[in-house]
């Protein structure tokens, strides 16, 4: 499960110098040849990775993959991520909630639907793993999994 964050770090003629993002890519310490700087368009980041956080897993299919567990891959509005980061601090706050706010659910790659410490701890990550993306407006988030 993972949340990816791209940044448009495309050169347009019409930005001043300053504005302009500059993009190297290195291997040992030594520029890559074969990746061209001035035509990256987009850097794309691990933002958030998850193993068997099914309860955080079953928020993104009903909530911003229409339902559909196809291991798509699926834009996550800012909005998205702020209901979510809500309902983790919800939960974090009063632990009953759990059942009701994000339940677990279960399945073959899903790990257990205890509300346990490893439930929590996801909640604990998801938590952080949103407060960084909401802290960056220039990037878009991308919702993905796989089985």
């Amino acid at each position: 499960m993972y949340l990816e964050k791209r940044t448009d770090v495309r050169r347009w003629n019409f930005q001043k110098p300053e504005e302009q993002f500059e993009v190297v890519v290195k291997k040992g310490g030594v520029t890559y040849p074969n990746i061209n700087s001035e035509k990256i368009s987009t850097v794309v980041e691990e933002a958030g990775y998850w193993r068997k956080a099914n309860a955080i897993h079953r928020w993104f299919v009903e909530k911003v993959q229409d339902g559909v567990d196809n291991c798509g891959e699926y834009f996550v509005p800012p909005s998205s991520l702020e209901e979510l980061l809500e309902l983790c601090k919800l939960v974090k706050a009063d632990n009953s909630l759990a059942d009701t706010l994000l339940p677990a659910g279960n399945g073959f790659f899903f790990g257990g639907d205890a509300y346990d410490e490893w439930y929590f701890d996801k909640i604990d990550y998801t938590i952080e793993v949103l407060k960084e993306a909401l802290s960056d407006t220039d990037a878009s988030y991308y919702y993905s999994s796989s089985w």
